[in-house]
């Protein structure tokens, strides 16, 4: 009966995506009918391109928009699942070892040097960044004996000197950039295109295929360094892994979307609490919750005050804020599992 329940419980979630995937289709400036959307999705499917305003509007805006809302949304929550696994913190997010200051970084020495006029730059950047950010904080973490402590310690440190050199890079920016900076680093999703959602696809998805795969040394890692030992995993490496495979996601996330928070703290710790503790189940549920998430959360910030905007990460701080403000008002305790 148990796996049953799980079973309708990932199916209404795959319903409530499908919903909410349509539902941010039609939403926006310009209110689509659902025959002019089905019509505009199945030309771009059959790759014939027309001249009419409502194919326009799903090409060339909404649906590479929605599209880098879903891949961001599952790659942020399953990232934050595997952290929070891996750590044994309920706190622990995508970017608790300083991701975040890495690949802004990365991607604000690209504007300032002209690079962002290429679009696979950006991406790139954002991996190296983060990937500097993380081998920093490893060769720290390594000289304290590769403790959770120690790691977390030196994420935090490493992701504030990094944010410190972005916002002395704002220096060099012109008016118009540090503007466009600001925005993208609450969290901006206005300027998906197609080679942004392939570069997303083709590298978060194999990721989040890999980390399903090898749940059950997550639920190892899960039960503390000295219970991996005895059940014949090497903890140190295996978290080595998991913290690279995480981190890959994070930094894609960051070059496409900007700095989106909550995402990867919101919603693996509901997960938890409707799946329990068996990883599988968590980040197969987290990716499905975690695009509905941000995927509704970019709807309504392009929506609530239109034609202006929000950034997407003023949605999901509200949301999440409020969220664990009334766990902490109720008394919740804080539990993985």
């Amino acid at each position: 009966m148990e796996i049953v329940g799980v079973k309708i419980k990932i199916f209404a979630l795959i319903v409530i995506l499908i919903i909410v995937f349509f539902l941010a289709l039609k939403i926006g400036v310009v209110d689509l009918s659902w025959g002019q959307i089905y019509s505009a999705i199945i030309s771009v499917i059959k790759g014939v391109n027309e001249e009419s305003l409502c194919f326009s509007i799903i090409r060339e805006i909404r649906l590479p928009r929605v599209l880098i809302a879903l891949i961001v949304g599952a790659g942020l929550a399953v990232s934050g699942a595997i952290f929070q696994s891996v750590l044994r913190n309920p706190l622990a997010e995508p970017y608790t070892l300083g991701v975040s200051g890495g690949a802004c970084l990365g991607v604000a020495l690209v504007t300032v040097l002209g690079g962002y006029k290429l679009f696979f730059l950006l991406p790139l950047a954002g991996w190296l960044g983060a990937g500097m950010s993380v081998f920093i904080v490893y060769f720290l973490a390594v000289r304290r004996g590769f403790s959770t402590i120690s790691l977390i310690l030196s994420g935090i440190v490493i992701n504030f000197l990094f944010s410190s050199f972005v916002l002395i890079l704002f220096a060099f920016l012109k008016p118009s950039q540090v503007q466009s900076m600001i925005l993208w680093l609450m969290g901006d999703l206005s300027g998906a295109n197609f080679n942004s959602v392939k570069i997303g696809y083709v590298v978060i998805i194999p990721c989040l295929i890999i980390s399903i795969v090898f749940t059950k040394r997550l639920d190892i890692l899960g039960l503390g360094d000295e219970k991996a030992y005895s059940l014949g995993l090497d903890a140190k490496r295996n978290k080595k892994y998991f913290y690279l495979l995480a981190s890959t996601i994070t930094g894609t996330c960051i070059a496409l979307s900007g700095v989106i928070g909550f995402v990867g703290l919101l919603i693996p710790h509901l997960m938890r609490r409707f799946f329990g503790i068996p990883n599988k189940m968590v980040l197969i549920a987290s990716s499905l919750a975690g695009a509905v998430f941000l995927l509704l959360s970019d709807t309504i910030a392009r929506s609530i005050i239109s034609p202006q905007e929000l950034p997407v990460g003023v949605i999901t701080g509200l949301i999440g804020g409020v969220f664990f403000l009334l766990l902490l008002v109720l008394g919740r305790e804080w539990k993985i599992g």
